[in-house]
């Protein structure tokens, strides 16, 4: 009696892990988290999680408010920090207490599709902050110039503009120029007393990984940038 009882539950067991494998390989050809290889993984202050759609979603929404509610975990419009739609992409940001979310539409006919979201935890009670501005500029940028990410959005044929967008903690970000083209937003907000500015390009123009953008700031500007981010930018 007591091999039939273990007969079972090793069957049980057989079944929940078959079942488990099912569940991850049909969520897998439905969403893709993105790896960003290594001539575009740099380490900034701010910790990234993305997760987006291998294609585009069968559901429609008729407002961008409709597919927040309906993708967005307890949506409330007040944590909304900032919405922009560029051609057909509209994004939505949500502040979070220490984080900000992204989320990605793809707007076809006048509807809104689901695409996916990125999140950036720019803030760790009691973690000191490692990594100097610049680095957490292309570490941001490393998000949208990943070939994972540019297959996802298939520039062209599915998005039709490059979105790119990160947290600083630098006043002067809105003085910054990536490979020479100027942030299209800044939006300032505050977390535990300090400011914090989001920023947010529409369209990346560059074509250059993260590890070659150069950073440089607008003529009239009075921030300094170290001299190592004027060329090439190398990181080890």
């Amino acid at each position: 009696m007591r091999n039939w009882n273990k007969m079972d539950n090793n069957r049980k067991q057989v079944v929940i892990i078959f079942a488990i494998i099912i569940i991850l390989g049909l969520f897998g050809a439905v969403f893709r988290f993105i790896y960003i290889d290594s001539k575009n993984k740099i380490l900034g202050n701010n910790l990234h999680a993305t997760l987006y759609s291998r294609g585009i979603g069968k559901k429609a929404y008729e407002t961008i408010e409709d597919a927040m509610k309906a993708v967005a975990k307890d949506y409330v419009k007040e944590d909304e920090l900032y919405a922009a739609q560029t051609q057909n992409v509209a994004k939505v940001f949500m502040l979070h207490k220490n984080e900000v979310i992204g989320y990605e539409f793809l707007i076809q006919e006048g509807r809104y599709y689901y695409i996916g979201e990125r999140k950036s935890v720019f803030y760790i009670e009691n973690q000191p902050r490692k990594y100097d501005w610049e680095t957490t500029v292309l570490s941001d940028l490393s998000c949208s110039t990943s070939k994972s990410y540019k297959t996802i959005i298939h520039i062209g044929k599915k998005y039709m503009v490059l979105p790119a967008w990160g947290i600083s903690d630098n006043e002067k970000i809105g003085d910054v120029m990536i490979d020479g083209q100027e942030m299209d937003e800044i939006i300032t907000f505050e977390q535990e007393g300090k400011k914090y500015y989001l920023w947010i390009i529409h369209d990346l123009q560059t074509k250059n990984d993260a590890a070659d953008i150069k950073i440089s700031l607008k003529l009239d500007s009075a921030l300094r940038v170290r001299e190592d981010c004027l060329c090439p930018y190398q990181y080890l």
